[in-house]
C-alpha cells in the first residue's frame, strides 16, 4: 500500500497524482495507492471516521494538500482516531532504561476491576523524574481493548485528584 513518495519534491496533492501514475504504469497486482479523498466539513470528517472505525480501521491520516514531504512527525500530517479515557490507581513503577535510566520507565496501575497493566508513554521529562505517587489515581487514554481486555496503547494524561464515585453495578 503506497501512501506517499518521500523522494518526490512536489506538494502532497502533486505527489498523489505521481503515485497514481507510478502504480498505473507498473501494472503490479501487489501495489496499490491508499485512497485519498478531500472532505469539506467537520461533519464529513467525523462521518468518514465513524465509517472507517466501524469497518475495523483505526482512524484516518490527515494531510495538508500543499505540504512538502517531511520525515518524522509533522504539523501537516496528523492521525485522527478515536480514543477513550478513564482512571486507574498507581500501584508500582518500572525503572527507565536508556534515555530514561534512573527515572520512571512505566507506571503499573490497577483498574477498579482489579486488572493491572503498564502505562509507559505520555509523560514529560519532569514527570519521569517525579512520577505520580504510588496510591494516586491517574487518567489515561487508550484506543480500545486487546483480546485479553487490556487497554490498547495506554498513555498517561494527568493525575486525577478528585475521583468520581464508582459506577453502581
Amino acid at each position: 500500500m503506497v501512501f506517499d513518495l518521500p523522494d518526490d519534491r512536489g506538494r502532497f496533492e502533486q505527489r498523489v497524482l505521481h503515485m497514481r501514475a507510478l502504480i498505473a504504469n507498473t501494472r503490479s497486482a501487489y501495489l496499490r495507492v491508499i485512497p485519498q479523498f478531500q472532505l469539506h466539513s467537520r461533519s464529513e470528517l467525523d462521518a468518514r471516521l465513524r465509517s472507517v472505525v466501524a469497518a475495523g480501521g483505526e482512524g484516518l491520516v490527515l494531510q495538508q494538500r500543499d505540504a512538502l514531504y517531511t520525515p518524522g512527525r509533522s504539523t501537516t500530517l496528523l492521525k485522527y482516531k478515536p480514543y477513550d479515557d478513564t482512571e486507574a490507581r498507581v500501584v508500582a513503577y518500572t525503572a527507565g532504561q536508556g534515555k530514561y535510566l534512573g527515572q520512571l520507565g512505566a507506571l503499573i496501575v490497577r483498574r477498579p476491576d482489579g486488572l493491572q497493566f503498564r502505562i509507559g508513554s505520555g509523560f514529560s521529562d519532569a514527570q519521569r523524574r517525579h512520577p505520580p505517587p504510588i496510591g494516586s489515581n491517574v487518567t489515561y487514554r487508550y484506543n480500545g481493548l486487546t483480546a485479553k481486555g487490556t487497554p490498547r496503547f495506554a498513555r498517561f494524561m494527568r493525575i486525577r485528584y478528585d475521583m468520581p464515585p464508582p459506577d453502581p453495578r
